[in-house]
């Protein structure tokens, strides 16, 4: 448990560090660049890339998950369109002119990777197993592809002012974290009722209400530090009427618990991958952590929900 502490710890410290260079770079970038990169860096520039090449790392561990479980994907070209569809939401910042909207970027990267799966399967000259190794495929590019995407439609795809976006992702993230934190900790101490033993036997359903109240508690404590700054200024920073407090507290417990259930789903989701391949984590990239895909499972699900509570909610 010390050991799993300590490397938590650090890694939230990486995580805060890259935050805080990437809001110093939009913050900077929007005094001294032209237009068009302005536009682009303050809306990311460390962050992305960074999600990026998790996302492409948890891609190859999926692959082979899917290797281990029969599919030959084509890696390849699942890989490349891992990091465009990524990366799509930032980019199109820099061709607003011509795509428009973060998320109708997201959706045409999406459309050329079904076209270009299409293209990949007929030009093998070979249709054994076409289907399966297509859907494989697919697979890889929409779960670390599309549903990571939305990760960068936080940062760059609000209209919050410059570096804002870089710290509304950063509660998220946080705010997901301390799921698998409150979930690992409950279940350590109080766990006896197996929640899905056929899926991941160590997970408990005391574990799954302790990391409900983490995520509500640091969600509740994160917003209302956060609310008076970001969300009484709009982009163009003429002030907002603020939420009233009763509201801004229940909104943000209901958006922790929506955040930790959809974020264990997540873990749950990949132990299913584990469970067909027959291993027991991703990779050994962080030690008693795993690999990367066991580092983003939770995100991975959880980060689409975030972007649909916080432009629709």
């Amino acid at each position: 448990m010390a050991q799993r502490v300590l490397y938590g710890a650090l890694t939230i410290l990486v995580l805060f560090a890259i935050v805080w260079a990437d809001a110093a770079i939009a913050n900077r970038c929007s005094q001294s660049l032209s237009p068009a990169p302005r536009l682009l860096f303050s809306r990311g520039s460390l962050l992305p890339l960074f999600i990026v090449a998790m996302l492409v790392a948890g891609g190859w561990e999926l692959i082979h998950f899917l290797r281990a479980a029969g599919a030959q994907p084509y890696w390849r070209f699942a890989l490349v369109m891992v990091v465009l569809v990524g990366v799509a939401p930032w980019l199109c910042f820099g061709l607003s002119y011509r795509i428009g909207s973060p998320i109708r970027a997201s959706l045409i990267a999406v459309l050329l990777s079904i076209l270009g799966t299409g293209i990949v399967a007929v030009a093998k000259r070979d249709p054994t197993s076409s289907l399966r190794d297509s859907g494989a495929t697919l697979l890889a590019i929409l779960y670390l592809g599309f549903l990571g995407s939305f990760a960068l439609h936080i940062r760059s795809g609000l209209y919050l002012p410059g570096s804002a976006g870089a710290w509304v992702l950063l509660v998220v993230l946080l705010i997901t974290k301390a799921s698998d934190i409150g979930a690992y900790f409950a279940g350590s101490l109080w766990g006896t009722h197996k929640l899905i033993p056929s899926i991941s036997p160590g997970k408990s359903v005391e574990g799954m209400l302790g990391g409900f109240a983490a995520s509500m508690l640091v969600s509740a404590l994160l917003w209302s530090i956060l609310r008076a700054w970001l969300f009484q200024i709009d982009a163009s920073g003429h002030s907002l009427p603020p939420l009233g407090p009763v509201v801004g507290f229940t909104y943000s417990l209901f958006f922790g618990l929506l955040i930790s259930a959809f974020g264990q789903l997540g873990d749950l989701f990949e132990s299913c991958f584990k469970r067909d391949a027959g291993l027991k984590d991703s990779g050994k990239v962080i030690p008693r952590f795993g690999g990367i895909l066991d580092l983003v499972d939770s995100p991975i699900l959880a980060m689409p929900v975030a972007w649909l509570l916080l432009t629709w909610g």
